[in-house]
């Protein structure tokens, strides 16, 4: 049943209003900043909800790696399975981004153009960074300084105990194709006969039947070829070049590079990169 009296609120308001003139236009003021602070927090909370949603689209996708599984001990196949350096990057890496992630192999000179067109979302292969490269593409931090190195046989110790005499040498040099070490004797090998081959490990192998001279690769490569084939083949232990190894990425990404700095600066400070390298690299100076 419907009250008749007035309502008690209404009478006080009324009777306000009639003492001070000027209530009217504070209440006025007073309805409109109500009204502006219930539009701003709906804002607040529609973009709240947008990035939660943006955020949890970017946890549920994996992590698309891309990868040339022939270049040991950086990354290559174990068993059947993806194994190396980088593979154990990998999985940290994630970890520490929170998200699946999910290996793409593909070929080394095909990484950079399934980079651009999207068929992967970063590049961990041991990748070094160049001025060539970074035309194309971005990097993040690097988290390896390296530099090439020959692989020799043990019995050709003698010709090659400087730079100089690796370099200026009329030899044949195998290099595996697309890598820094290829652009270094291209550019600087005056007197070397250029001997392309797929992966490293066929280039070791023609060293080891005195095909060709010598083979120029990243020192981890070669560390690693050494200690495979130590019988007949040995390093010469001087450092040709200073590059620095990194993960690529597209230069939009910009995002995923940082958030990749970051989960790289935790690797470094909790000690898991430098347990990664004396895994892989156990012969390194």
């Amino acid at each position: 049943m419907k009250n008749s009296k007035p309502n008690i609120w209404a009478r006080l308001l009324k009777k306000a209003q009639k003492t001070d003139p000027s209530l009217n236009r504070r209440m006025a003021m007073l309805k409109r900043l109500f009204c502006a602070l219930m539009m701003f927090g709906t804002a607040l909370i529609v973009a709240g909800c947008t990035t939660t949603k943006t955020d949890l689209a970017a946890a549920t996708n994996p992590l698309r790696i891309g990868v040339a599984s022939d270049y040991p001990p950086i990354i290559f196949k174990q068993g059947g399975v993806i194994a190396g350096m980088e593979a154990d990057l990998a999985v940290n890496l994630a970890k520490n981004l929170n998200r699946p992630y999910q290996f793409v192999e593909t070929s080394w000179d095909k990484l950079i153009p399934d980079l651009l067109n999207g068929r992967i979302d970063i590049i961990m292969s041991g990748m070094s960074i160049t001025e060539e490269r970074q035309v194309r593409i971005d990097f993040c931090n690097p988290y390896l300084k390296t530099g090439q190195m020959a692989l020799i046989r043990r019995t050709d110790a003698a010709r090659f105990q400087t730079p100089a005499q690796i370099m200026m040498n009329r030899s044949d040099v195998g290099v595996q194709k697309g890598t820094t070490g290829a652009q270094l004797v291209r550019q600087q090998f005056a007197n070397a006969k250029e001997v392309a081959f797929l992966s490293a490990h066929d280039a070791a192998l023609a060293l080891s039947r005195n095909r060709i001279d010598m083979l120029i690769h990243d020192a981890p490569v070669i560390w690693w070829l050494a200690s495979e084939n130590e019988a007949t083949l040995t390093v010469a232990n001087h450092t040709l070049t200073e590059e620095y190894l990194a993960w690529a990425i597209r230069r939009d990404d910009s995002k995923l590079k940082d958030s990749i700095n970051q989960a790289l600066e935790k690797m470094k400070s909790d000690g898991a990169l430098n347990r990664i390298f004396k895994r892989w690299m156990p012969g390194a100076p």
